[in-house]
């Protein structure tokens, strides 16, 4: 029943997963937007800036590490553009009843006598302080739990490691400043 259990919430898991993949919060859309306009200078200048492949060995050097630098440019541009183009901005949660995107939950490790508040956010807001984001070993093991349980989440050391789930707060970040860009909550 145990290994069921298990199972049925790897699944629910999942389909958050997927689900949420684009979710991210006003900060992160406008940080990577700033991103994508810096790299989108730097694409014109390593396009002003390429040297020519030429039949001299000596710059062949040269002109290699341009056309890389023009191929890594171009790639982050694109990959960018997509991310934007695809994201959809997340509302910080006011429920509080189980953990999901958009909380702030307060948790103790088991061992530990303080307390430590994460944010339960999209997998493009790492630059946010104490993100976390499903996926990862604490963000998948509390999603969808309660105050008051204990659960147990495997570290990347292998190490098992317990954490009691002492409080679910309403999200503690910026919503969206346009309406119409509140595509989830």
């Amino acid at each position: 029943m145990e290994r069921r259990d298990s199972q049925d919430r790897s699944n629910a898991i999942e389909q958050a997963l997927k689900k949420t993949e684009d979710l991210m919060t006003q900060a992160t859309f406008d940080r990577l937007e700033q991103e994508l306009a810096q790299e989108r200078k730097r694409l014109i200048e390593v396009r002003r800036e390429r040297v020519p492949v030429h039949e001299d060995y000596r710059d062949q050097a040269a002109a290699s590490l341009s056309l890389r630098d023009l191929y890594e440019t171009t790639a982050n541009v694109s990959k960018l553009e997509n991310i934007l183009k695809n994201a959809r901005l997340l509302n910080p949660r006011q429920q509080t009843d189980r953990v999901k995107l958009g909380n702030t939950v307060v948790i103790k490790y088991e061992g530990e006598e303080t307390m430590e508040d994460y944010h339960m956010l999209g997998k493009y807001d790492g630059g946010i302080l104490r993100a976390i984001h499903l996926g990862q070993p604490l963000a998948n093991a509390i999603y969808g739990r309660q105050a008051g349980e204990t659960v147990t989440f495997t570290a990347g050391n292998k190490r098992e490691i317990n954490v009691d789930i002492m409080k679910i707060l309403p999200g503690q970040f910026e919503p969206p400043r346009d309406p119409a860009q509140r595509k989830s909550s």
